[in-house]
């Protein structure tokens, strides 16, 4: 009851959709699966604008390779596994990992696990025998089909693209690795086998459909790409293109290392020409293709590792391209890896600042290409990745909350080219429901991303290249430990906020970097606490930053510290090792500061080796702040500097603690509660998310392997999940034993004190004409209970003490309103028994 259809849930929607259900070429079959495609997503498509098809023709070898001759046949991607054999280039040198002597992640031939050369990763495979040939014609012709039968069923304008990649995954390419072989320098994680946006173009005398004469020497692979693409889509009528896998966003889009970064040293003074080259594409990409609308998948990673690692200029690019470009969506990936702090992370720090008025959402359905179903298999038909990001929200420059109102299926068919029903009706539902009640407001941490100081960092006169790469590794890693991070908000429209509606942004725990001394965001973070605020900082600490120095309690230590620490904290720290791991490379430096005993500074962390002990947690609340804290964190990296190859390796978790769930303690000392009991040491603890809409809190999250216990306390009190039994312990916290895999549940009331008690929340039927909805507890032992009104029906909240059928008489009582920061607030109690809310 609480949702009322929207005709615009969300703006627009793109199906994403390979050429495999077309088994059948005849026009009658054709057009039948694209029938049958626009029903099987009509209850979403139904409530947009407009509904665009993205089509997964090739990898960009049908734009390459075109020559303008309709009725030639077309290289489609009919194939399951890696296209292209590779082996070829298994003996050339490589910048990378040479100890390494497998292709094994895209399209390499044969290893040591696969002798038979079997494997999706050995070797390719028709998708069917005896596959269609299809032609460049038909292509033109699904076009318009598409669009004539899309209008016609769901009444929206619809608008079909083309995707280019460049790697050697879904399609044979004889232009990439034949004839030009030149331009795939970048994907060191691959064998040099993606084309980089920088190449230049040996010359060929091929009569190309924009190069009827060749190609000169010296075209950048921006100006080809972009002509032929304008004369495809002009003879094909598509409407937009999608640049996949990180083409244009630097070489090595699918590592953690680049040209900037080797894996073992930084490099800053590349910067420039990394920043030039990659500006120079997009300059030569667009001079060609006009005002076509791009749109992109961007990086795996994250804007500052993009910037540290592949000179990135993101800001530039979203400037120079303004409203014709649409930010990178969330990366698959994480349905891949499980790696969904980074997934989170990355979206949010390519969503901070936007190049135009929106920003896309997209999930994983089927893989068209790889023997794989992840709403089916790798999910298991568990929602987590639509709740955990559909939870996200970016905060504007006026301080309102922006979602995104794009949506991406990728994609509606699987590897065989089925299109199975179950997979729509199942999707639908959760992403009608994660949109019942979208962000409208910042969630109780607010991540405040340095975005153009990231930049600066990066390009000006004083890089600082570990520092900007540490950053973002370091929050990944801390949503994987359980940080509730799930509202971005750039510097800038930060202090714009801080100024102009203080309000918008007081109210939430402020979690950014360091801030530079002296710096505009320095002084406002001093501000926030002063006036009641709270804030969690993490990085090192300048030794010209005299201030913050101070306020902490922190001096130089004697030596800097890389190694094996031993941990010690005044935090109740989970049972398993108690010794850190702090590295060089990944965590901004080493260890610098010691802390020093002051009574007014609570050192909550440290580390100490060979007898020096170095400050790893310090929190402050000066008396004067009515209630402020700062709570600083030196962060570190989990990961094992010694053993890095083509993956990030976590540190041994049975040996080390994760430097970066001391995030998550810290937060419980600003508030907010969110603590994992973890029988087995390396049990990946849940992720949170906590996401405010109409006055309410949603909590979404996930719990990967199984972890029995979590402990949630928000400043309020307990949280009383709708449909949950929250057994509250001696310390007041919600004390949930055996959470599910996943949930998503909206929470308006909160036990403020209580004593020991298992309080029901459920929602019952309204039975009356005048009621809207009914929310009950059970079970109350001397419970203060607090209660936020849905926005809108503060006035019509009635409030009845242990409740009868049909509620109309009774012991009603009169709450206690109080206007809070977070909204009005009704509290009643204490009181045992039962009691209902209903408006």
């Amino acid at each position: 009851m609480s949702f009322v259809p929207h005709p615009q849930m969300f703006n627009r929607v793109s199906l994403e959709m390979s050429l495999k259900p077309f088994c059948d070429a005849t026009p009658e079959k054709r057009r039948a699966v694209c029938r049958e495609m626009f029903l099987q997503w009509l209850p979403i498509c139904r409530h947009a604008s407009e509904v665009d098809i993205m089509l997964w023709t090739a990898d960009g070898s049908e734009i390459l390779d075109y020559r303008g001759d309709l009725d030639a046949e077309l290289e489609w991607a009919r194939y399951i596994g890696g296209a292209n054999r590779l082996d070829m280039f298994k003996n050339e040198e490589r910048s990378h990992d040479p100890d390494d002597n497998d292709l094994q992640g895209i399209g390499g031939h044969g290893s040591s696990v696969d002798p038979e050369h079997l494997g999706l990763h050995s070797r390719s495979y028709l998708y069917r025998e005896n596959p269609p040939v299809l032609t460049y014609r038909w292509l033109r012709d699904l076009t318009t089909d598409l669009k004539t039968i899309g209008r016609e069923t769901l009444g929206v304008p619809i608008r079909v693209g083309d995707t280019f990649d460049p790697g050697p995954e879904f399609a044979k390419s004889p232009f990439k690795y034949e004839r030009h072989r030149e331009i795939c320098t970048g994907g060191i994680l691959f064998g040099n086998t993606f084309i980089s946006c920088d190449a230049v173009l040996n010359a060929d005398d091929v009569s190309y459909a924009a190069f009827p004469e060749g190609i000169p020497a010296g075209t950048s692979i921006g100006t080809f790409v972009g002509r032929q693409l304008k004369k495809l889509n002009d003879d094909m009528g598509f409407d937009y293109v999608w640049l996949s896998n990180g083409f244009g966003f630097g070489r090595n889009t699918w590592s953690y290392d680049g040209v900037l970064f080797d894996g073992r040293k930084f490099m800053p003074e590349e910067a420039a020409m990394c920043r030039e080259r990659i500006l120079q594409f997009w300059h030569d990409f667009r001079g060609e293709i006009g005002e076509m609308p791009v749109r992109t998948r961007g990086t795996n990673l994250t804007t500052g590792i993009d910037l540290a690692s592949e000179g990135l200029p993101l800001a530039e690019i979203y400037k120079l391209e303004g409203n014709l470009l649409e930010p990178p969506v969330n990366s698959p990936w994480a349905a891949l890896d499980g790696d969904f702090g980074l997934e989170l992370a990355g979206w949010m720090s390519h969503i901070a600042e936007l190049p135009g008025d929106d920003f896309p959402f997209r999930f994983y359905t089927h893989d068209p290409w790889w023997m794989n179903s992840p709403w089916l298999d790798r999910y298991q038909r568990r929602p987590h990745d639509i709740y955990l990001p559909l939870s996200v929200g970016r905060m504007r420059a006026d301080g309102s909350i922006q979602t995104p109102m794009t949506l991406s299926i990728l994609s509606v068919d699987d590897s065989r080219g089925g299109m199975p029903q179950q997979v729509p009706v199942d999707v639908a539902s959760h992403i009608f429901r994660s949109r019942e009640n979208p962000p409208d407001q910042a969630g109780p941490v607010l991540w405040v991303y340095p975005f153009r100081e990231y930049h600066e960092m990066t390009f000006g006169d004083d890089p600082q290249l570990k520092r900007v790469y540490f950053g973002d590794w370091y929050v990944r890693g801390a949503i994987n430990q359980g940080l509730p991070v799930n509202t971005v908000v750039s510097t800038d429209n930060l202090l714009k906020m801080a100024v102009e509606k203080p309000a918008t942004v007081s109210k939430s725990i402020w979690l950014t970097p360091v801030p530079a001394a002296g710096s505009t965001l320095h002084a406002a973070l001093l501000q926030h606490v002063a006036r009641g605020g709270k804030a969690l900082i993490y990085g090192p600490i300048d030794e010209d930053d005299t201030t913050l120095l101070e306020l902490l309690s922190l001096a130089p230590a004697p030596a800097p510290g890389i190694g094996e620490f031993d941990l010690a904290s005044s935090w109740e720290l989970p049972a398993g090792p108690q010794r850190l791991l702090h590295g060089d490379l990944f965590s901004a430096g080493p260890l610098t500061l010691a802390p020093v005993a002051r009574d007014d500074v609570a050192h909550r962390a440290t580390a100490t080796r060979d007898g020096v002990t170095y400050a790893l947690a310090a929190a402050v609340a000066a008396p004067a702040w009515q209630g402020g804290q700062l709570i600083w964190l030196r962060g570190g990296v989990s990961t094992d500097e010694s053993r890095l190859g083509r993956q990030l390796p976590p540190s041994v978790p049975t040996r080390f603690f994760p430097a970066e769930a001391l995030a998550v303690h810290a937060l419980a000392e600003l508030g907010v509660t969110l603590l994992h009991n973890i029988a087995v040491s390396g049990t990946k603890p849940p992720l949170h998310t906590i996401s405010r809409a109409r006055n309410g809190w949603y909590f979404s999250g996930y719990n990967p392997q199984g972890v029995s216990q979590i402990r949630l306390r928000l400043p309020y009190g307990a949280p009383l999940l709708n449909g949950q039994r929250a057994t509250i312990n001696q310390q007041g916290e919600l004390s949930w034993a055996n959470p599910p895999a996943w949930w998503h549940a909206e929470c308006r009331l909160f036990a403020a004190k209580s004593d020991p008690a298992t309080i029901v929340c459920d929602e019952l039927p309204s039975i009356s004409s005048n009621v809207e909805r009914r929310i009950v507890l059970q079970g109350l032992n001397e419970s203060v209970i607090r209660f936020f009104p849905v926005t809108g029906t503060e006035e019509r909240v009635r409030i009845l003490r242990d409740p009868a059928f049909p509620y109309l008489i009774g012991d009603f009582l009169t709450p206690r309103r109080i206007e809070t920061d977070d909204g009005l607030m009704l509290e009643v109690g204490p009181l045992s028994g039962s009691v209902i809310f209903f408006w």
